[in-house]
């Protein structure tokens, strides 16, 4: 799934200056469903918590900087085709022309962690501002 979704499916984000200094607010496309960004910030903690730790030797370029959460939508057109269902926003399919020939979704998909992967990486260091911890752990399995 996350190969699927390739650059294209990610949030991008956008630099605001203030008095304080560069904020990063993220853009989410406006075609991906809620749930993928919880699951998504997951993996990003993850690569995080393990680029920080000395075993992992020299670790060149730069860190992932902090990016607060928006409700900021990206004005990008494009899309990934061929994900679950559930992966696009139902008000995004809606609007679509000839969702099977164009969206091509494909069966859906349950987004979830195992709760202890979601607190390894979520509650030591998270990049997300503010921490978003707590609705993370209920939003990784609603089913627990």
């Amino acid at each position: 799934m996350l190969e699927g979704l390739g650059v294209d499916g990610m949030s991008s984000d956008e630099e605001v200056k203030t008095s304080e200094g560069k904020r990063y607010v993220i853009l989410i496309p406006k075609w991906r469903a809620p749930v993928l960004a919880l699951w998504l910030r997951v993996f990003d903690s993850l690569y995080l918590h393990h680029r920080n730790r000395a075993e992992h030797g020299d670790q060149r370029g730069c860190m992932p900087r902090k990016r607060e959460t928006s409700a900021k939508e990206s004005t990008s057109g494009m899309f990934v085709p061929g994900l679950p269902i559930n992966a696009y926003r139902g008000d995004w399919l809606e609007r679509q022309i000839d969702v099977p020939n164009i969206v091509h979704p494909s069966a859906e998909q349950l987004y979830t962690h195992d709760p202890d992967l979601a607190l390894y990486v979520l509650v030591p260091s998270s990049i997300f501002l503010p921490n978003l911890t707590p609705y993370c752990r209920i939003a990784m399995n609603p089913y627990s």
